[in-house]
């Protein structure tokens, strides 16, 4: 089976994407999975997952979403209801109650990095590559997954529409949630695609972050920032 893991959607800060773009989307591709994880609330999957039924479609879509802990962020999956507890003993257990799984994103973006070892050892998946990340930063992730022993994924963390197959993945399970899960952690994960996210996107998110907390000055500093990357873009088209 071939999916995405680790991607947003209008129930997050800073995504707009709609969740009938998203199937859409996964029909275009042939998908059969959706790991959705919007920051801080399960109401993005759950709401997928009925619209997914609602169409009559035959994709996998768990509960999941990206909290941020007191260690930074964390994602939890395969769960039923919301995580309360951001401290991240009581969070891993709220999850481990809930037979969920946890995942750790982008090892070196978001998390203090003195914490890291720590956070890795209560992680099932650790993301290897994040089109918003480096090279630089997905090869440490890479590194400290493969020094704890840990099983990895690569993760598309799309924010809009055009990112979002920017990374799919396959894995071989049975066509089930409980065999998808099953299969995450104890099957390779391989990337059958996986590209970086152009800058315009990530700064893109980030005005819509802005936006909908009502943030003027990060707005237009983002909005600046992608004005000049345009300009660059086109700079470089003409000379090329």
């Amino acid at each position: 089976m071939k999916g995405v893991i680790h991607f947003h959607s209008e129930y997050s800060h800073d995504s707009l994407n709609s969740l009938d773009a998203i199937i859409d989307e996964a029909l275009s591709n042939n998908l059969d999975f959706l790991i959705l994880t919007d920051h801080e609330n399960i109401e993005g999957s759950i709401r997928l997952k009925n619209r997914v039924q609602e169409r009559g479609l035959d994709i996998i879509v768990p509960i999941a979403a990206e909290y941020k802990t007191n260690f930074g962020d964390v994602i939890a999956a395969f769960i039923n209801k919301d995580v309360k507890n951001m401290n991240l003993d009581s969070f891993v257990n709220e999850i481990r109650d809930q037979n969920g799984i946890i995942i750790l994103p982008h090892p070196f973006e978001g998390h203090p990095e003195e914490k890291l070892e720590e956070i890795i050892q209560i992680a099932d998946l650790v993301e290897i590559y994040n089109p918003r990340c480096t090279h630089i930063q997905d090869k440490k992730a890479r590194d400290l997954a493969i020094k704890y022993g840990k099983a990895t994924y690569y993760g598309s963390d799309a924010h809009v529409k055009k990112e979002l197959c920017n990374v799919i993945v396959s894995i071989e399970c049975e066509r089930s949630e409980e065999s998808l899960k099953n299969s995450l952690l104890e099957k390779p994960i391989k990337p059958l695609i996986f590209s970086k996210t152009v800058y315009r996107f990530i700064t893109y998110s980030q005005m819509i972050k802005a936006f909908k907390r009502r943030s003027i000055r990060i707005f237009y500093r983002n909005f600046i920032g992608l004005i000049i990357d345009l300009f660059r873009q086109g700079w470089n088209n003409k000379v090329n």
